[in-house]
């Protein structure tokens, strides 16, 4: 089973698995874990919070590794993730998560290899982004 760490700016990637508990409820979930950064941290503090959360998440995955969902490129969660993780190929960072990808990360880590969940993950979120008038319109025409 591959691990999932969320990390965003403040409670967002915990309210994130508060949604997604309410759609696929808290069974599907082995182990999900949420850090939450935030700017009255110091960066050492962030980094800290960063490593004990991917150590934990490591230790439940069986050695099979860990889905890091980060809130945005460029942010400090996704920063300072990738220095965190720099020379570890167990650990993959997708960043712009959003609940389709934590719906997707939890309901596919039991059965999926880490990179295979990656990509599925990333897929699944891409696809849930969209002009929602639009893409009613499309399949009313079909």
């Amino acid at each position: 089973m591959v691990s999932i760490l969320i990390i965003t700016h403040g409670e967002f990637g915990a309210y994130l698995l508060e949604a997604a508990e309410e759609i696929v409820g808290r069974a599907a979930q082995q182990y999900v874990a949420v850090a939450a950064v935030s700017r009255r941290l110091a960066l050492t503090e962030v980094r800290q919070k960063i490593e004990t959360g991917i150590g934990e998440a490591l230790k439940h995955s069986n050695s099979q590794g860990a889905l890091v969902l980060c809130d945005m490129l460029g942010g400090t969660p996704c920063n300072e993730t990738l220095l965190v993780i720099r020379d570890n190929p167990n650990i993959h960072v997708l960043v712009g998560v959003n609940l389709y990808m934590v719906i997707s990360a939890v309901l596919n880590a039991r059965r999926l290899p880490l990179a295979v969940l990656a990509a599925k993950v990333l897929e699944d979120g891409k696809r849930s982004v969209a002009n929602a008038r639009d893409f009613f319109a499309s399949k009313q025409l079909k």
